[in-house]
């Protein structure tokens, strides 16, 4: 049951500092306690944990116009960040995680400023059927967040300009364009800013929590992860020279495995995806790896992970859709 709610926020703009501090924010998260965690990043897109850099973002461009790439630790797709967006995060036991009282804070943030916001599928908020925020979601060791953008008056433009959607992912959702199924919170009051949002927000979280909020004055040290956040192994993931490739778009996410084959052995094994199981491709290198390429241990290996039977067999019809790719 949460007793505590803390509040931390970062004076910073910068994407590797500002995932740094999320992450070093756990140290504050006990069974008692919630940390409510509000910070933005300037000019810069933020790629899922699992994803190929340069396939979901135009990173050259990006750096030209002194843009930054980051990846986070949770799952889901890319997403263009500016001033104009406000992010959050819930830190909390995974115990007392609760994605939809969560919800409800910023929902509740929303209808306290006149704007009639509800949640739709696995990872969305919308006004007026358009998104104008989305989640994601990290668990590990017991302790779990769920993180997202809000956008207040985001720069539309630049989000097509470096983003790079798959014509898949945008005819499951129905639509021509990325731009064409997100809005800004100011569409609907042109009164909203950040700073009016954010007290909303604050103002909410005490609310459906029932408890008063308390200011961390002092943020926990991030060097050592900063290091990580910013390194180019965490950012680009390099990959390796495959022998053999194939991706698809499922209603669970969007996944791509790259292999290496050694005599008629699996070598090495790389898995892209935008899936919110972040652990999906850590579980598939560990079966594939130094299997026989042959299709019935390929079948035999997947059924034998935890995932559940839709991504199991759904993962299994992947490797034998092309014609004959085991001769």
């Amino acid at each position: 049951m949460i007793k505590r709610l803390l509040l931390a926020s970062s004076n910073s703009f910068n994407p590797h500092q500002n995932l740094a501090l999320e992450e070093a924010l756990f140290e504050y998260v006990d069974e008692e306690t919630l940390v409510f965690y509000l910070w933005q990043n300037e000019h810069t897109v933020v790629i899922g944990r699992n994803q190929n850099a340069h396939k979901e973002c135009k990173v050259v461009e990006l750096q030209q116009d002194d843009g930054v790439l980051a990846r986070r630790l949770s799952g889901g797709g890319a997403v263009y960040h500016d001033l104009g967006n406000l992010n959050f995060t819930f830190l909390v036991s995974t115990n007392n995680y609760d994605l939809n009282k969560q919800n409800k804070v910023l929902i509740q943030a929303l209808n306290n400023l006149g704007i009639d916001a509800y949640a739709k599928g696995r990872n969305d908020l919308l006004i007026d059927e358009k998104k104008f925020s989305g989640h994601a979601y990290y668990h590990h060791n017991n302790k779990s967040y769920q993180h997202g953008t809000l956008m207040v008056n985001v720069d539309f433009s630049k989000l097509s300009k470096y983003l790079n959607v798959s014509r898949q992912k945008l005819q499951g959702k129905g639509v021509k364009s990325v731009v064409s199924r997100v809005t800004n919170i100011i569409d609907y009051n042109p009164n909203v800013t950040i700073e009016s949002l954010k007290t909303a927000l604050i103002e909410s979280v005490q609310q459906v929590y029932e408890l008063s909020i308390d200011v961390i004055r002092e943020n926990p040290p991030i060097d050592h992860l900063l290091e990580k956040y910013s390194s180019n192994d965490w950012l680009l993931n390099p990959r390796f020279d495959a022998s053999f490739e194939t991706s698809h778009r499922f209603t669970w996410g969007e996944i791509s495995i790259l292999l290496k084959i050694d005599e008629h052995k699996i070598s090495e094994v790389e898995v892209y995806t935008d899936a919110m199981d972040t652990q999906l491709p850590t579980k598939l290198k560990t079966v594939l790896t130094n299997e026989t390429f042959t299709e019935s241990a390929i079948q035999v290996a997947i059924s034998s992970t935890d995932l559940n039977d839709t991504i199991k067999n759904d993962l299994i019809d992947l490797f034998t859709q092309k014609e004959n790719p085991f001769q």
